[in-house]
């Protein structure tokens, strides 16, 4: 029985598959050969041999192109069963001892232990293979076909596996250096993780499951259904045979299409990373649109029946058809809701005469009159108030008035007595310190006075465009001697071109010697008084520091009047120096403020600087 016989008969391949088969060896001119069964040519495809001039002795190479063919190959030409073998020329060792073993180079019949079989014997085989395998393209009546062979496609099966190896070395290096480089960059690399994963808790849970899990999903099975058609998967062949019956078929694809194998984990790699950083970080913060809507339409943990209302005209609005029966509904609350926050901003913003009037039976005709009630409540504070600031003024301005009168004439008797002569030395010392306290309180009772008028914004100012580096270096001239006689280093920066400010140069010039006589009266013997004016961001700002000679309280208010560092203090001041600078300073429009940090005191003045352009 013949190959083809035993092979039809055991059902491999039918007559016609056989015929199609030598059709196609035939073709492929990568592999020649020659096969003889007892003596006779029974197939070729080497041009021009047939079984007339043809037998296994013959020199088939002379048949065929030798710079084509570097390999030929010879079974049982001698009627041995054994094999010979030629490449470029050379005879190749087959056998080696002549034992088969696994490792063996050659699976071929001939060893001692692995000999060709009876009817084996009867057949010979000369086989010559092309150097470079080729694909070769035939027109023919029914078209174009191309053959290339088992040859050919082994040769581009180990040229793909060869580029295939050589970017899997490629892309193993590049995943060490990657790797080496995230570990080189791990705090950058938490800090952009958690800067992800803060833009990631922004979106809807809902998005990110479409991203993070649908993408991947939908990845698998395109992936999936490639293989299946690449394949040729069949259910009854799955069924009868099981899975294992694909998993060569598994491992030829994953190698002839690892490139997409890797676009794909590439792909998908991302997506599910970022959705499980975004789950430890965001997890219980996560922000749902399903769950919004259920936390929407939920009442238990509102208190106030218009809330409770509200949310239930928004759940039946839900429902088709139904919610057009509730959005007038809708739209009155929204209106009251308005109209009430309305009233609230406007009442923030000082206006507090005009009532909120709501029709009788909307949601919130109750809260707008408790807002109302509230801004009835404001009315009569701030009246009361205002009144009860204006007879302080004017009580102050009164006292303070009605205590000159006395105050004058003591101040003329006293220079009067120092006109006196021979009066005794003692009594001389009377005058002089009835001369001093009655200066004193003529000076304490001006402060006062102005402190006053400045508080109940009745101080007269009078803004005019000046130089403020020019008031400051007049007022360090005006005070020359007093600073040379302190004992104290003056540390002074003001820019030499001009800085113009709005405000009122003798209430400035009255701040500014306040600060000085106050740094020269309290501060540390020997010590520095340090004055800068700077220009930044359209302010100008005066700072004055001093180490103070007495230690300074934490939380005191240095601005208030009356207030003091020390209380122990016997020198004359009144307390009201830093309470007039404020006054002052606030009056002409600028900003004062007093900082200590220990013994060091701090007082910032800074005004606007005055564009000339807007002026001209």
């Amino acid at each position: 029985m013949s190959y083809e016989e035993a092979a039809t008969e055991a059902g491999e391949y039918s007559t016609a598959d056989f015929n199609a088969y030598l059709e196609e060896l035939k073709a492929d001119q990568n592999l020649r050969y020659a096969v003889f069964k007892d003596g006779k040519l029974t197939y070729t495809n080497i041009d021009g041999l047939d079984a007339e001039n043809a037998s296994i002795g013959m020199d088939f190479a002379a048949w065929i192109p030798a710079e084509e063919y570097n390999f030929q190959l010879t079974y049982n030409k001698d009627g041995d069963g054994k094999v010979a073998m030629e490449k470029d020329g050379q005879t190749v060792d087959v056998y080696g001892d002549g034992i088969y073993r696994e490792k063996s180079r050659w699976a071929v019949p001939g060893y001692q232990n692995f000999t060709a079989g009876d009817e084996a014997k009867a057949i010979a085989v000369y086989l010559a293979a092309a150097k470079e395998p080729r694909l070769y393209v035939v027109s023919g009546t029914n078209g174009t076909n191309r053959y290339g062979g088992v040859l050919y496609r082994l040769k581009e099966s180990l040229t793909a596996e060869r580029q295939q190896l050589v970017r899997s070395k490629a892309g193993l290096a590049a995943a060490l250096l990657l790797l080496l480089l995230a570990w080189a960059l791990r705090k950058p690399r938490r800090a952009g993780r958690e800067k992800i994963t803060g833009w990631t808790g922004k979106i809807w849970l809902e998005v990110k499951l479409l991203f993070f899990l649908i993408i991947p999903i939908c990845l698998i099975l395109t992936f999936v259904t490639d293989f299946l058609s690449w394949s040729g998967f069949s259910l009854d062949r799955f069924v009868y045979y099981g899975v294992q019956d694909y998993l060569p078929q598994a491992r030829d694809y994953l190698a002839f299409h690892l490139d997409g194998f890797f676009s794909f984990w590439l792909l998908s790699f991302w997506p599910l990373y970022l959705g499980v950083t975004d789950l430890r970080r965001n997890k219980g913060q996560q922000k749902s649109i399903i769950g919004r809507l259920r936390r929407s339409i939920r009442t238990r943990d509102l208190k106030q029946p218009v809330q409770k209302k509200l949310v239930k005209w928004q759940r039946r609005s839900l429902i088709p058809f139904v919610g057009f029966f509730y959005a007038g509904k809708v739209r009155r609350l929204a209106e009251d809701l308005g109209a009430l926050t309305e009233q609230i901003r406007v009442i923030r913003n000082g206006d507090i005469g005009n009532a909120l009037s709501l029709p009788e039976d909307s949601d919130l005709k109750a809260a707008a009159e408790d807002l109302n009630g509230i801004q009835e409540g404001m009315e009569a504070a701030i009246r009361e108030r205002t009144k009860s600031e204006r007879m302080k003024v004017e009580l102050v301005a009164n006292v303070s008035h009605d205590i000159k009168t006395p105050l004058t004439s003591i101040v003329s008797y006293v220079d009067i007595l120092k006109q006196e002569e021979n009066l005794p030395e003692d009594v001389k010392d009377y005058i002089r310190v009835l001369g001093e306290k009655s200066e004193r309180l003529s000076a304490m009772v001006q402060d006062v006075f102005e402190v006053s008028k400045a508080a109940s914004g009745e101080l007269k100012v009078k803004p005019e465009k000046l130089d403020f580096a020019k008031l400051l270096r007049q007022t360090l001239a005006d005070m020359a001697e007093p600073i040379e006689q302190s004992g104290l280093s003056m540390r002074v920066s003001i820019p030499e071109k001009p800085v113009e400010i709005t405000a009122d140069g003798q209430r400035m010039y009255r701040v500014f010697q306040n600060l000085l006589q106050n740094a020269l009266k309290y501060s540390l013997t020997g010590s520095r008084v340090y004055l800068t004016l700077t220009e930044k961001d359209g302010k100008a700002t005066a700072v004055m520091k001093n180490t103070s000679a007495t230690e300074l309280g934490d939380g005191i208010d240095f601005t208030e009047r009356f207030v003091r560092g020390d209380k122990s203090r016997t020198d004359g001041g009144s307390g009201l120096g830093l309470s007039i600078a404020k006054s002052f300073t606030e009056a002409c429009g600028g900003s004062f403020r007093v900082e200590n940090d220990a013994d060091l005191f701090t007082a910032v003045v800074s005004f606007g600087v005055t564009d000339n352009r807007k002026e001209a």
